[in-house]
């Protein structure tokens, strides 16, 4: 689960160019509540979560 977690941040990270454009304001730009609610993130389906966690698993068992 932690692996899935940080490839959600990985992800968010290789997209803040797509969040900082969002932003609007003078100096300090800032990104509204209502953007950042409107901002997709693409997950998998549950079912397809569970596999890749269950996956993670099984692998992190064989290296202990």
């Amino acid at each position: 689960m932690v692996y899935l977690i940080g490839m959600f941040f990985y992800w968010l990270l290789n997209s803040r160019k797509k969040l900082i454009e969002l932003g609007s304001g003078g100096a300090q730009p800032n990104i509204s509540k209502d953007k950042i609610s409107k901002f997709l993130i693409p997950l998998p389906s549950f079912d397809e979560q569970r596999r890749i966690a269950d996956k993670i698993d099984e692998i992190v068992g064989l290296l202990s």
